[in-house]
């Protein structure tokens, strides 16, 4: 179902920055979006990148401030890292 509807999102491409905390987003779902990802080709075809999925909430503060202090990385329950 949380596929499906993941899809459809990739598909629309808009920038959703409002999210209910009262919804969590099931593990599985987050790591298949990072697995789809990790599939995502770029011009030389090497995908030379890296993704981290931060949840502790030490480490999402710590990342905060190369946030820029964006008030979507505030009060995230999740927060990845692209590299």
């Amino acid at each position: 179902m949380y596929s499906n509807q993941f899809q459809a999102v990739v598909e629309f491409r808009r920038s959703n920055r409002k999210f209910d905390p009262a919804v969590p987003v099931p593990d599985d779902v987050i790591r298949k979006s990072l697995e789809r990802a990790v599939l995502s080709p770029n011009s030389s075809n090497m995908q030379l990148w890296e993704f981290y999925w931060i949840k502790s909430e030490s480490e999402k503060k710590a990342f905060l401030p190369l946030c820029l202090g964006q008030s979507a990385a505030k009060d995230t329950a999740h927060m990845v890292v692209f590299v």
